[in-house]
């Protein structure tokens, strides 16, 4: 295999990683980087060594190292904010996780 084609297989391995709801939303806020500045400013105080990869592995299956989409809900709070006061949207609990937000609508309904 060539150079240029194990950076190929590289990249293409890179979009298979779009495990959700974590790839969607880190696009909406501006991507790898920019939600783990985020973390870092707004979130709790071990949050402070967060860094690009550790935030990519949130789009990652699980079966490769990744948590399957799931973004750890430590972070929450911080994605909310920043959401909110640094790029003008709302983040929601369907956009950190679905399946809570169904489990919270279904706890109301009752």
């Amino acid at each position: 295999m060539a150079v240029g084609e194990q950076g190929q297989v590289g990249m293409q391995e890179a979009r298979e990683d779009r495990c959700e709801p974590a790839y969607t939303l880190i696009r909406k806020l501006g991507g790898y980087e920019q939600v783990a500045l985020f973390v870092r400013r707004h979130g709790i105080r071990q949050a402070r060594a967060m860094n690009r990869a550790a935030v990519y592995r949130w789009t990652v299956s699980q079966d490769k190292g990744g948590t399957g989409g799931q973004i750890p809900a430590k972070h929450w709070a911080a994605l909310i904010k920043a959401g909110r006061e640094e790029v003008g949207i709302v983040v929601t609990i369907d956009d950190l996780s679905p399946a809570v937000a169904e489990q919270l609508q279904a706890s109301t309904r009752q």
